[in-house]
């Protein structure tokens, strides 16, 4: 049985109607994102998940239960797009044209990012690693001691990107092959909003976010989710998962901003 909640399926199998489902049973369905499929993040996943995880469908109806809690609220979100390819819904201007207007989006959230963070260089890694959702190419997370490789990766970007080192010259075939790395992960998240938050952290979203929206934790769950409140209710809107820097492991979820644990009911 499969039952679809947006872009989401809830697959039961054999189970009873009455089983928990998993998290992890969640799978993206005609989604228009990118899956986040190979990053190995815990925001939900932890020692005080195992006894909160877990989905249920509410008997009567075909909305579901997810234990979890709110870490942040959505602030601004921008629809950067890819180096050479317009964001969704977004005027397609042509390679050139794209690559222009993924520049100009690219130093708008740098500055929003500088605002969120009161170090320059911790500004810098922070929106380094979350361009690409803090993961190489191969999907291996990238370390913390890899601070100076992640931020020359951006910056061989942008100069490659900006025609500032000659895309014919082999003088350092390793540093524009890191760029050109850099570049493709670009291409691939394209369709996932960066977006701010309350409290002062950034990520990568999830399509049709806005101001106001909730990022949460779902017990048992790798990544993040946006949540819309439905007004005059007590349901909740799944607009999909997310990437939040800083937040992806939950033995390590800062405090601020934190909610207390609820039981979210989404339709």
């Amino acid at each position: 049985m499969i039952q679809v909640f947006g872009c989401y399926a809830l697959h039961r199998l054999e189970k009873g109607p009455k089983t928990p489902i998993v998290v992890s049973e969640l799978e993206l369905s005609h989604s228009k994102l990118s899956r986040f499929g190979s990053q190995k993040w815990q925001a939900g996943i932890g020692d005080e998940s195992a006894r909160e995880g877990g989905i249920r469908l509410i008997e009567g109806s075909f909305n579901i239960q997810i234990p979890g809690f709110r870490i942040d609220v959505v602030d601004e979100v921008v629809y950067i797009g890819g180096p050479y390819s317009a964001a969704v819904g977004q005027e397609d201007r042509g390679s050139d044209g794209n690559t222009t207007t993924f520049l100009e989006k690219d130093a708008l959230c740098l500055a929003l990012t500088q605002r969120c963070f009161g170090h320059v260089n911790d500004a810098l890694d922070a929106y380094a690693r979350t361009l690409i959702v803090n993961s190489w190419i191969s999907g291996l997370p990238i370390q913390l001691s890899q601070s100076e490789r992640v931020q020359n990766a951006y910056e061989d970007c942008k100069a490659y990107l900006t025609q500032k080192v000659s895309r014919t010259t082999a003088a350092d075939v390793a540093t524009q092959q890191l760029g050109q790395q850099y570049i493709t992960q670009l291409g691939f998240w394209q369709e996932r909003p960066f977006y701010t938050t309350k409290n002062g952290r950034i990520g990568r979203g999830a399509f049709n976010m806005r101001e106001g929206d909730a990022v949460c934790v779902f017990y048992q769950a790798g990544p993040v989710f946006i949540l819309r409140h439905e007004q005059g209710s007590g349901v909740w809107k799944l607009i999909g998962d997310a990437y939040l820097h800083g937040c992806m492991d939950l033995d390590s979820m800062p405090e601020a901003g934190r909610g207390s644990d609820t039981t979210f009911i989404i339709s």
